[in-house]
């Protein structure tokens, strides 16, 4: 149910290592193109822990602990990130590169924002935000 939405203009720049497909309705699709540029979480390096009987390696999950998002245009008032990237910026854990306030979004990839042909995502049916990001100190607003 749709209680309250407003209308805003935007720039949103694409920090995805894809299209991000929007697809409202029959009528109306929008398409942010993938920029070459990708927002990314990075950590301490995984450890090698054991080799199961099949051979299959099995090695330490990954601790992420930084994002690292490119530089961005100044017309850019918003950018979508991976969820998990915006769930790190979110949380207001250490962030490079980010120097202005911006939007944050990403697609919603849950079971009901997905769209799916054949089993794989085609699009979103919406964008979800995580607020705006403060670089003063590293926090949504």
């Amino acid at each position: 149910m749709l209680l309250f939405a407003k209308h805003i203009t935007t720039m949103l720049y694409n920090l995805t290592p894809h299209a991000v497909n929007v697809i409202v309705s029959d009528t109306l699709r929008i398409t942010y193109p993938a920029t070459g540029q990708i927002a990314r979480l990075t950590g301490k390096p995984q450890e090698l822990i054991k080799i199961l009987d099949d051979g299959a390696p099995v090695w330490t999950s990954q601790e992420l602990d930084t994002a690292e998002i490119p530089l961005i245009p100044d017309t850019a008032t918003g950018i979508i990130v991976p969820m998990m990237v915006g769930e790190h910026l979110r949380d207001g854990k250490k962030t490079v590169g980010l120097t202005r306030k911006v939007d944050i979004y990403a697609p919603d990839t849950s079971p009901d924002g997905a769209i799916r042909n054949m089993g794989q995502i085609v699009g979103v049916s919406r964008l979800v935000t995580y607020g705006v990001y403060n670089p003063d100190n590293s926090k949504i607003l």
